[in-house]
């Protein structure tokens, strides 16, 4: 997912659908496990996110 993420630039509607289409897997999903990731990552100080 973090690869999904980097090839759209950040844009995470972008990596969702990327990861649906690879994986076939419900959007919903893959939105709720990105955010948490990314979230994770921002409490850790290993990304920032911009509004």
């Amino acid at each position: 997912m973090w690869s999904a993420i980097l090839d759209h630039d950040g844009d995470l509607e972008s990596a969702v659908t990327a990861v649906v289409g690879f994986y076939g897997v419900e959007p919903a999903r893959v939105r709720t496990d990105l955010e948490h990731l990314v979230t994770s990552l921002n409490q850790a100080r290993l990304v920032r996110t911009e509004p």
